[in-house]
């Protein structure tokens, strides 16, 4: 059963309204009311970005959320810095040239939808802030996108290579 709200209930029977706005009603002896779980109401908004800021964070509640930015082509879901993808087994078009200099070069990043190109950078940026090696884990079954997700991070690290050879090109001929 997936989320819904709890509008009404008397003795023999229980409202729910759900995500898409239909009427559920039970009857108050259906056994199924004994297994519904309390959701924290932030659950419910599909469009949070880090799940971090949720004040529980449930497997519910975590799949409520990723269903609902799935349906939406909100394929990528933070918890943390850890990122969530979720296959949309489509082309979607947030991997062009564009969508990978609006994470290259804002200075906030918030204001941006949770990418692959966010963690990307993080991990590039940091590498150069402290000269120390970093890593990018990709973890998934096959076929979950994990060899398109790799690619899409190494062109982005490829495009910092090629900016930082054209930089310093110009600064030794100056």
């Amino acid at each position: 059963m997936r989320p819904a709200i709890l509008k009404g209930a008397d003795k023999n029977e229980f409202h729910f309204e759900q995500e898409d706005g239909t009427i559920c009603v039970m009857d108050g002896t259906d056994p199924i009311l004994n297994s519904l779980t309390r959701v924290d109401p932030q659950c419910m908004d599909t469009s949070i970005d880090d799940l971090i800021h949720l004040d529980s964070l449930t497997e519910n509640a975590l799949l409520h959320i990723l269903r609902g930015r799935f349906s939406s082509d909100m394929i990528y879901t933070f918890v943390s810095s850890i990122l969530i993808a979720v296959n949309p087994f489509k082309v979607l078009s947030i991997y062009n040239d564009e969508t990978m200099e609006a994470y290259r070069s804002s200075s906030d990043r918030s204001q941006l939808p949770p990418h692959v190109f966010t963690t990307t950078d993080d991990v590039y940026k940091g590498m150069l802030a402290t000269s120390q090696p970093h890593s990018l884990i990709i973890s998934g079954e096959s076929g979950a996108g994990c060899v398109h997700v790799g690619r899409c991070e190494l062109r982005l690290i490829h495009s910092y290579i090629i900016l930082t050879t054209c930089l310093f090109a110009c600064l030794q001929t100056h």
